[in-house]
């Protein structure tokens, strides 16, 4: 899961496009690998699989990138020791950061060839849990090529993510990318053991019981330590704010409500048993609007569920937007807000990665599926839900004549995409989102909640291609409905 990452400051290497490394065009090893038969059939295999297969795509990726970096550290030439001297300006940029990382991820590949367990640091013998032992630098000295080699990655992944950034501003995107920020890291991955005394031991967060998750979320990351980031003057939390910020034109803070409280959880016991802890959100979010400033980013900040008293007024008046989506704005009767309604310092969207598809939430496939994994501790729960989807439908349709949308008698089985689109277009909110999936009819939603094998999360492919998409009347549609309602200039 992209929420439950080994590092929040480093980039996942399987984003890499191994065709556009500069040594792929170089090397006719890595070249000969991608184009053999087995290899082939490898990977045709995965690009037909129903459900994406991680496993079988790193596989694939870490052998050809394994023959690049080899080819990096031999190639000759002025190229070649151009490259070496642009690695080493970006690990010397990178610090003591960079280094502890690679060598994390080195060591983790080490330890796990001989036995899987180990690929979690926990396990690993006490001297290596230390990232400032003899132990450790003796094996960062002992493995100099396996370290170098997943700095290497960084320093291709950061390449092409700036690359990305440089075709969008080509392109007129005033922006830029949008990235996102997760809630935590994994408790057995590189920010962890790197510094454990930044995270509290014995609990895990989540959040209580709500109307969607009846049963509470265990996300399975550890707490933030807060006494441990103010002895380090919230440098810690800065650092990872920068390197997000670094490339984003705007960035999502995801439950950005952490910043004030985070809902703990005993190790071992159901979210039923949790508790909220309080953080220090003011000083927390001066430093989020501090990096905001000096990166030139936007930043929005996932504020969904039930927030404390005065919580959004802290967000606006620190300049964040806020997170608004079609199924939560409702007034205090419960009913559809009106467009004009919707906040101005906000960015709004039908739904989320977490909610289902305005197609799925028709179709009540979520609540299905829901049912079908045992997300409800009372069967008579699944029919309560079902009820109260009828009347949101109900109510939406309601919202929509309203506002001269729908016509009376409009039938409950079709999905009004058109009337939607008007509708969350006409609000004054300064960002608007439409998921993929909503343009073209998916009804799946990316992750499921309160699941990890229950559910195939975030292993969904879309049913078409990038190019299909975006020749999909549906989508030109879209695009032309939300161009014709939305206002000119958000103020």
């Amino acid at each position: 899961s992209p929420y439950s990452p080994s590092s929040r400051r480093f980039i996942n290497p399987l984003y890499i496009d191994v065709e556009a490394v500069s040594e792929f065009r170089a090397s006719e090893e890595a070249q000969a690998l991608v184009q053999s038969p087995s290899f082939r059939r490898r990977l045709d295999a995965a690009r037909g699989a129903e459900l994406v297969d991680y496993p079988a795509v790193t596989a694939l990726k870490r052998e050809a990138f394994h023959l690049l970096h080899r080819y990096f550290r031999t190639r000759g030439g002025p190229d070649g020791e151009r490259r070496r001297d642009e690695l080493a300006q970006f690990r010397a940029e990178q610090g003591e950061a960079l280094q502890s990382f690679a060598l994390f991820q080195a060591m983790r590949e080490h330890m796990g060839a001989r036995d899987t367990a180990l690929r979690d640091w926990r396990r690993w013998p006490a001297a290596l849990r230390d990232p400032a032992s003899s132990e450790a630098r003796a094996f960062a000295q002992a493995h100099e090529a396996e370290v170098e080699f997943f700095a290497y990655l960084q320093w291709e992944a950061q390449a092409q993510l700036a690359a990305c950034v440089a075709a969008g501003r080509a392109a007129g995107l005033p922006i830029g990318l949008y990235l996102d920020l997760a809630v935590g890291t994994d408790a057995a991955g590189a920010d962890t053991w790197t510094a454990p005394h930044l995270v509290a031991s014995g609990a895990t967060i989540g959040a209580p019981p709500d109307l969607y998750n009846q049963k509470g979320q265990n996300w399975g990351l550890p707490p933030l330590n807060v006494p441990a980031l103010r002895r380090h003057a919230y440098r810690p939390f800065a650092d990872i704010l920068r390197a997000n910020m670094r490339r984003a034109g705007a960035l999502r803070i995801d439950h950005v409500l952490g910043l004030m409280r985070l809902f703990w959880i005993p190790e071992g016991r159901p979210p039923t048993d949790g508790a909220y802890v309080a953080y220090p959100f003011d000083d927390l979010i001066g430093i989020v609007a501090l990096e905001s400033h000096r990166n030139c980013c936007l930043v929005i900040g996932e504020d969904l569920g039930t927030l404390p008293e005065g919580f959004q007024e802290k967000m606006r008046a620190a300049g964040l937007l806020s997170y608004c989506l079609l199924y939560f704005e409702r007034d205090w009767q419960g009913r559809f807000k009106p467009p004009h309604d919707y906040p101005a310092d906000a960015l709004v969207s039908l739904g989320t990665h977490d909610l289902p598809t305005i197609w799925g939430f028709w179709s009540q496939r979520d609540l299905a599926e829901k049912e079908r994994v045992g997300a409800y501790p009372d069967p008579k729960q699944a029919a309560a839900s079902q009820r109260a989807r009828r009347e949101e439908i109900d109510g939406l349709i309601e919202a929509l004549m309203r506002e001269r949308l729908l016509r009376p008698g409009h039938r409950r089985d079709v999905v009004p995409l058109e009337a939607i689109l008007r509708f969350i277009a006409r609000t004054p909110s300064r960002l608007l989102m439409i998921g993929i999936e909503d343009l073209i009819g998916v009804e799946e939603q990316a992750n499921l909640p309160g699941t990890i094998d229950e559910h195939p999360n975030w292993r969904r492919r879309l049913p078409m291609t990038l190019d299909e998409i975006m020749a999909d009347p549906r989508v030109a549609d879209g695009v032309r409905i939300l161009g014709a309602e939305r206002p000119a200039a958000a103020p």
